[in-house]
């Protein structure tokens, strides 16, 4: 891994982009029972690459060359969405129902643009390559990919008495799109017990389903470019309980169990004179797992977050993986964060955030070490002008601890040294 602090990407390398985001919400309020909730959004998120892509091999060494594929590259996404939502509340039967009735819809657009030149090989300490004449401007052939992508959906959640409650829904999707139609009727239950009025014990199920951004593999360095690919389904059940302890004190945990099919599993190739990546769909894989947390006041003055989860993930049938762990899915992982109140004006709060080891392939050649990073911060109020201004500053990774926090084999993200961050907030 090359130290954080180096950049092997040429000065020429470069990406700009801009997103441009608006849209509007309304509320109205029927009658005490029944409100309706409507809102609309569109974005748009336009993306210039102009990359030098160095890829280094395998077996590569400080002072051995390596290669750049250089290209300019546009993307552009456009989506536009929409949601009407009427809540309320009804009693029949002796029953107390609060029901949700609601559906949302989605427009979505995407374009690109690619030109491409020649590989440059290159060695440390050499001069630097110009920079080539690319221009995305040049490409004849614009790859788009576009859908219309609806859903309604329905819940009530059923009170019975006071220990007992009872949720149903459902979900209704329809994605339209040439060659690549898809839609899902999708069930969720849940039942709540109450033993005491600060305690509940709950198991819910419910079943997912996300048709995939485009109908086929898209990227022509991708060793299976044009594979047609099938929707992600899963299934969920979750048992869980929460216990208000005390005014100060709240507990809360949960078993789960999750299936998920069809999740894109794309892994790097190496040395591969072609094509920079293989992209497959995973079989079955399985996240099974508990979640604990608790928060709560020491003292008037001094607040405390804490939560834990252990995690059992595996790719229980696949033809390619099976038995391996999927890729960033750590065993353990853990937090802790508190926040003390000194004054009425200043608080300070810290914090340590646990990751465990995780696999950064999908074959599991390659583990990621684990590490824990200490965040301080502290945050201040005061009055300026007669205006009341509230400072905060944040101190991540205090320590300037070295972790991973992302990537395959052959890239990876570092994660930020110390970085401080200051924050002003004045009230008008």
């Amino acid at each position: 891994i090359s130290n954080r602090n180096t950049i092997n990407d040429f000065s020429w390398a470069f990406t700009d982009i801009h997103v441009e985001n608006k849209g509007v919400k309304l509320t109205y309020f029927m009658n005490p029972e029944w409100q309706v909730k409507v809102g609309y959004n569109e974005q748009s998120f336009e993306r210039q690459r102009f990359e030098s892509s160095p890829r280094l091999p395998s077996d590569y060494e400080i002072g051995n060359s390596y290669t750049s594929n250089p290209y300019d590259r546009s993307d552009d996404w456009q989506f536009k969405t929409a949601f009407i939502d009427f809540n309320g509340e009804v009693s029949f039967g002796g029953i107390e129902h609060n029901i949700l009735i609601g559906g949302n819809a989605l427009d979505y657009y995407y374009g690109q643009l690619i030109e491409r030149g020649d590989a440059i090989t290159y060695t440390v300490g050499q001069p630097e390559p110009a920079k080539p004449d690319l221009n995305y401007n040049t490409d004849e052939t614009l790859s788009t990919t576009e859908y219309d992508y609806y859903g309604v959906y329905f819940q009530d959640l059923m009170t019975f008495n006071e220990q007992w409650q009872v949720a149903i829904g459902g979900r209704f999707d329809k994605q339209s799109r040439e060659g690549a139609d898809n839609e899902s009727l999708l069930p969720k239950v849940g039942v709540l017990y109450h033993p005491a009025e600060n305690s509940t014990v709950y198991v819910n199920y419910s079943e997912g389903f996300e048709p995939q951004s485009s109908e086929t593999i898209e990227d022509e360095l991708d060793q299976n470019f044009g594979m047609e690919l099938d929707a992600t389904t899963s299934k969920q059940i979750e048992l869980g309980a929460k216990w208000e302890v005390s005014e100060r004190l709240l507990v809360n945990g949960a078993l789960f169990n999750i299936e998920k099919t069809g999740t894109l599993i794309s892994e790097q190739l190496l040395n591969d004179p072609l094509y920079t990546k293989v992209t497959t769909q995973s079989g079955k894989q399985t996240h099974r797992g508990l979640e604990l947390a608790a928060q709560g006041a020491v003292s008037d003055k001094w607040f405390v977050m804490t939560s834990m989860m252990y995690l059992d993930a595996e790719y229980e049938k696949d033809e390619n993986f099976e038995g391996n762990t999927p890729v960033d899915a750590p065993t353990w992982s853990a937090s802790l964060w508190s926040r003390y109140e000194v004054t009425e004006k200043l608080a300070l709060n810290a914090g340590i955030f646990y990751q465990g080891e995780r696999y950064a392939d999908s074959a599991n050649t390659v583990l990621k070490d684990a590490y824990s990073r200490v965040d301080i911060g502290a945050t201040y109020r005061t009055d300026i002008m007669g205006k009341q201004v509230d400072v905060r500053l944040n101190v991540e990774n205090v320590f300037d601890t070295d972790y991973l926090v992302g990537g395959g084999i052959n890239n990876v993200t570092i994660g930020d040294g110390a970085t401080a961050r200051i924050e002003l907030k004045m009230s008008l």
